[in-house]
């Protein structure tokens, strides 16, 4: 026979639960698993934004190889408002039925051509990115994160002439796209590029990269037009500053742009018809960009300027390795 104290017999009854104390240290030790899991989560989720922004512009540039080979050249970067790289893929892009309804003669928020404008386009918007547009006070177009190689200067914008010769000691080497020409002043664009024109080889020469979708005020108030594809110079960068450049970007005027926001790139109105706008993402470190021959690489904000410039350019005579960016 065995007894058991009342004591005993009370604690089998009754185990014994957490003190506060122990709670406590569980709670603590649970809090800095989280603390640091949650950073890794967004680097995973990042990682995969990145990868889908590549995506899009592996797709960009196949179809800018599709429309150089079905008309012989690649699209116009940008004429005047009116049609851009942007419009002239639309076919290649498994968007005929938008490129059916977009006039060329007409500007790209007139007419038929807003519908277009107003489109959010998966494909054009890279997903690291906030989805903007602008308010009614100018029609409601959409914006987008891609954005085609204008070379290693500046564009001379109220001229439509085309890329500026010597930028602040940098002389022009080419350039796979143009903004050129003006309808109301009887300016016509400059002629489009050929693969067979790019002498500095397509895997050493950028076709396209990002940019930033502006953020504006809304209610009529101050715009950003970073992002607007359709036409003019909001679809194109240079590599006269570096990938996500702390120095500012030069453009037209302020009316189109929001730079006080700290959100939006940094900006300067320009004294002269020169603007000029760096390639930046919303990703950590550097941005995307797609070559001639189809590939994509992510290039670090930390390329040296000079090899940032040559890659941009159709024929500077650059030798550059296989691995330098």
């Amino acid at each position: 026979m065995s007894f058991h104290s009342s004591s005993a017999l009370h604690d089998s009854k009754n185990p014994r639960g957490f003190t506060l104390v122990e709670l406590l240290v569980v709670i603590t030790i649970i809090g800095i698993l989280i603390a640091l899991l949650l950073p890794a989560v967004q680097a995973a989720r990042e990682a995969a934004r990145r990868m889908q922004c590549s995506n899009n512009l592996k797709q960009i540039a196949l179809a800018m190889h599709n429309y150089e080979n079905a008309n012989g050249s690649l699209p116009f970067g940008s004429y005047c408002r009116v049609v851009s790289w942007a419009t002239g893929i639309l076919p290649f892009i498994e968007q005929q039925n938008l490129s059916d309804i977009y006039d060329p003669t007409q500007y790209y928020h007139d007419g038929p051509n807003l519908v277009v404008a107003q489109t959010r386009m998966p494909f054009y918007t890279c997903p690291s990115d906030e989805p903007q547009k602008l308010d009614d006070f100018y029609y409601g177009v959409t914006q987008h994160n891609y954005v085609s190689n204008h070379g290693n200067t500046a564009c001379e914008f109220d001229a439509r002439i085309g890329p500026t010769k010597n930028f602040f000691g940098v002389t022009f080497r080419g350039a796979p796209f143009h903004t050129s020409g003006y309808i109301g002043g009887g300016i016509p664009p400059l002629p489009t590029v050929r693969f067979a024109d790019i002498k500095d080889g397509l895997s050493h020469t950028m076709l396209a990269s990002e940019t930033v979708q502006g953020v504006s005020e809304g209610g009529g108030g101050r715009m950003d037009m970073h992002g607007v594809i359709w036409a003019g110079v909001g679809n194109a960068f240079m590599t006269y500053l570096p990938p996500n450049a702390a120095e500012p970007d030069r453009g037209h005027n302020l009316i189109w742009y929001w730079p006080e926001n700290s959100v939006n790139p940094p900006l300067i109105p320009t004294t002269t018809a020169n603007v000029t706008y760096a390639a930046r993402s919303r990703h950590v470190g550097g941005v995307n960009c797609a070559f001639g021959d189809g590939s994509v690489t992510f290039v670090s904000d930390n390329i040296m300027l000079d090899l940032w410039r040559a890659i941009s350019t159709t024929e500077g005579g650059e030798v550059i390795s296989g691995n330098a960016y």
